[in-house]
């Protein structure tokens, strides 16, 4: 899971990594954009919470 601020400055930008998809590098990396702010912080947590990370 790799957390970075969007290109244009509002949200920020989640990627993670795909399981099983190493022979397709081009589709291993899954990145969206948060740019609710009140709900982002929230947001994060239950992704690296789902993703089995601890925050």
């Amino acid at each position: 899971m790799d957390i970075a601020p969007a290109k244009d400055g509002k949200g920020v930008v989640i990627s993670l990594k795909v399981p099983g998809k190493s022979g397709r590098p081009a589709k291993s990396i899954n990145s969206f954009t948060l740019r609710n702010r009140d709900k982002m912080l929230r947001s994060v947590k239950a992704i690296a919470k789902s993703q089995g990370l601890t925050p």
